[in-house]
C-alpha cells in the first residue's frame, strides 16, 4: 500500500542551496516544505553592531538566538548563517564574475567551453540576486584604485559587484526586480552593516527573492524547527518516502512534530579549516640535515604553517520511481587551499648548500557526481548500483614533491596535475537474496586505474606528473549467512569470501611500462650477466606488492547474549 504524504519534498535549511531547490521544485508544481532551524528575521531584529551578541550569535543554550553561528572542532572552525535566508543574512553580498583564466584553467578547460556553458546560469543568478556595481567608492576602494594607477594596473580596478538595491537612500518603493511579485524595497544608505544584518531593507537576501517567490507558489517555510531525525517509511531504503522529525529550536518548552515526504533534497556547503599534521609542524626539530645526496640537504618543519582551507559542498535529489526503485543523484565539489608543501625558495647554508622548509604552497580541487539506483523486491531479491565520476587535481600529491624534484636535479614547475588518489570512474553493484533466517549477497567493484608518473627517457625532455593511469581493476566479494535459535538466543554462522574470482589486480606498476609484471629493466640487467646467488633476476622483478590481495575466505559465527 502506497502511503500518503504531507509534502512531495522537504528541504532542510533555507540557505542558497535550499532556497534555489525549493523555488525550482515549486515551479514544477511540487508541494514543498522548508524546515529552518533559525528564526525569521525582519529589518528591526538585526543588531546595530556585533557587540550585541545576544542578537548576533546563535548559542541556544545561552538563549542567544541570533543569526551568526561559530562551530569549533578540534582542527576546524566553521562560520555559518542561521535563520530564514541562511548564509545570505551574514555574507558580504559580493558576487564577482570569474575572469577568463578561471574558465580556461588547465584542470577542466578540456571538458567544455565553460565560459559559454555557464554564462546563462551566471545571468540567472545575477538577475535573481539583483547584482549591480557598487555606485559609491569608499575609503578602501579609493585606496585600491590609487594603488592600481601607481603600479600601472588602472584598467584592472573595478567597483565590486554586490547584491544590493541602490535606489534613493531610505526611500521605500514597490518591488523593483520581479514585475511586482517581490516585496517592497528601500534604497541602500551605505551604513556598512551588511555582515551584521541589513536593518534598512536594501540587501538582497534570499528571503527577498528565491524564498519569497517560492512562497507565492505554495512553498511553506517553517522557522525555528530543528530536524533531529530522518527515517524511511515502510522499506529501509526510502522507496516509500521519509518521515522527518523536528523540534522547536528556541524557547524553554521544545515542541516536537513529524512530517512525511516522498522525496528528499540533500545538500551541504561549508568552509573548513584544518590544522596541519603535527608531523609537518615539528618535523626535524633538531635541524639535522643530510650529509650527502645532492646540494639540497633535507626538509625541516614549520610551526608557522597556517590551517589548510577547504570549501566543500554537494547537492542531490533522491526520488522514488514506481513502487520499487529509488534513484539518487548528487553533485559534489571540494576546493582545497594552503596545503603544506615545499614549493618555496631554498634556504642557503654557509657551505653553499641548501635545505627546504614546509610552507603553505599547494592546492587542489575535487569535483564530480554520483548516480545510484536501489531496488528491493517483495520476493527477497534486491540490488543496488552506483556510478561515481570524479576529478581530483592539484599541484602536488606529496608535501615533499617540489623538494624531491630539486634534489633530483629538476626545476619544480607549478602545474595542476591529477592527484595520486584521483580515480575517474568507479562502478559498484550489489545483488542479494534474503529470507528471514538466511541470505546470500554479492558485491562487485569496477574502477579505472589511479595515475602514476612514467619514467623519463633520454629522448624525452620532461614528463608531466601523474600523466598516465594504471590498469583498470575489478573484484567481487560474497557473503552467506544462516541464523539459528539456540537456548532462546540467536546463533548465526557466516561465510565471507573476498576477491571471489581471485582477480590479480595491478595496484602498483613499473614506471617504464605501466604494468605490474613487466619492466624493460629485466632484459637490460640480464644483458649485464650479474651474479645470481640467492634469487634469479626474474624472481627479483616479481614484486607481490604490485598486486591486490588474493582470494581470502573467512568463516565464523555470531552468538547474541
Amino acid at each position: 500500500m502506497t502511503p500518503s504524504y504531507d509534502y512531495d519534498y522537504i528541504v532542510i535549511g533555507s540557505g542558497f542551496g535550499g532556497s534555489v531547490a525549493a523555488l525550482r521544485l515549486a515551479e514544477k508544481g511540487y508541494r514543498v516544505l522548508i524546515l529552518e532551524k533559525g528564526k525569521w528575521f525582519t529589518a528591526q531584529d538585526f543588531p546595530k553592531r556585533n557587540w550585541n551578541v545576544k542578537k548576533w550569535l546563535w548559542i541556544p543554550f545561552l538563549r542567544f538566538y541570533g543569526f551568526f553561528k561559530i562551530s569549533f572542532f578540534r582542527h576546524i572552525t566553521i562560520l555559518s548563517g542561521v535563520g530564514v535566508g541562511g548564509g545570505s543574512l551574514v555574507y558580504a553580498n559580493t558576487l564577482p564574475l570569474p575572469r577568463k583564466e578561471f574558465f580556461t584553467a588547465e584542470g577542466w578547460a578540456h571538458l567544455a567551453d565553460w565560459e559559454s556553458e555557464l554564462a546563462k546560469h551566471y545571468q540567472t543568478a545575477s538577475k535573481m540576486l539583483g547584482t549591480v556595481p557598487n555606485p559609491s567608492l569608499e575609503t578602501g576602494d579609493i585606496a585600491l584604485q590609487k594603488l592600481a594607477r601607481e603600479i600601472g594596473k588602472a584598467d584592472q580596478f573595478k567597483p565590486t559587484e554586490v547584491a544590493v538595491f541602490f535606489g534613493e537612500p531610505d526611500v521605500t518603493v514597490p518591488d523593483p526586480y520581479f514585475d511586482g511579485k517581490g516585496p517592497e524595497r528601500a534604497g541602500c544608505n551605505f551604513c556598512g552593516g551588511c555582515m551584521t544584518g541589513c536593518r534598512y531593507n536594501a540587501k538582497n537576501t534570499l528571503d527577498k527573492n528565491y524564498l519569497h517567490l517560492a512562497q507565492q507558489l505554495g512553498t511553506k517555510i517553517q522557522a525555528e524547527a530543528e530536524v533531529y531525525d530522518v527515517r524511511p517509511l515502510q522499506s529501509p531504503d526510502g522507496k516509500q518516502g521519509y518521515r522527518v522529525k523536528w523540534k522547536k529550536s528556541t524557547g524553554i518548552f521544545r515542541k516536537k512534530g513529524e512530517i512525511t515526504a516522498r522525496g528528499i533534497i540533500h545538500f551541504s556547503y561549508g568552509h573548513f579549516f584544518q590544522i596541519p599534521n603535527f608531523e609537518l609542524l615539528y618535523r626535524n626539530p633538531q635541524f639535522k640535515l643530510e650529509t650527502s645526496g645532492g646540494t639540497n640537504r633535507g626538509i625541516i618543519g614549520n610551526s608557522d604553517l597556517t590551517p589548510q582551507q577547504t570549501i566543500s559542498g554537494e547537492i542531490g535529489l533522491q526520488q522514488q520511481i514506481g513502487s520499487d526503485i529509488v534513484i539518487d543523484g548528487t553533485i559534489f565539489f571540494r576546493d582545497i587551499r594552503d596545503l603544506a608543501g615545499t614549493r618555496a625558495d631554498e634556504i642557503p647554508l654557509i657551505s653553499g648548500e641548501t635545505y627546504s622548509r614546509l610552507v603553505n604552497s599547494d592546492f587542489g580541487f575535487v569535483k564530480g557526481f554520483i548516480i545510484s539506483v536501489r531496488n528491493r523486491f517483495s520476493t527477497g531479491f534486491n540490488y543496488t548500483a552506483d556510478y561515481t565520476f570524479q576529478i581530483a587535481k592539484g599541484t602536488a600529491s606529496d608535501p615533499n614533491q617540489a623538494r624531491n624534484a630539486v634534489a633530483g636535479g629538476a626545476l619544480p614547475e607549478v602545474q595542476v596535475t591529477p592527484l595520486g588518489w584521483d580515480q575517474r570512474h568507479t562502478l559498484n553493484g550489489t545483488l542479494g537474496y534474503n529470507r528471514p533466517t538466511w541470505g546470500i549477497s554479492f558485491i562487485g567493484r569496477l574502477g579505472s586505474g589511479q595515475p602514476y608518473t612514467p619514467r623519463q627517457g633520454a629522448d624525452v625532455a620532461t614528463i608531466r606528473e601523474n600523466s598516465q593511469t594504471k590498469p583498470t581493476f575489478w573484484t567481487v566479494d560474497s557473503r552467506v549467512f544462516k541464523d539459528f535459535r539456540l537456548f532462546q538466543r540467536r546463533f548465526s554462522i557466516f561465510l565471507r569470501v573476498f576477491n571471489l574470482f581471485d582477480t590479480l589486480n595491478e595496484v602498483n606498476v613499473y614506471n617504464d611500462t605501466g604494468r605490474a609484471g613487466f619492466t624493460t629493466d629485466l632484459e637490460r640487467n640480464r644483458a649485464s650477466n650479474p651474479p645470481q646467488n640467492v634469487n634469479t633476476i626474474d624472481e627479483w622483478y616479481v614484486n607481490i606488492t604490485h598486486y591486490s590481495e588474493p582470494r581470502r575466505i573467512e568463516f565464523g559465527f555470531i552468538f547474541d547474549f
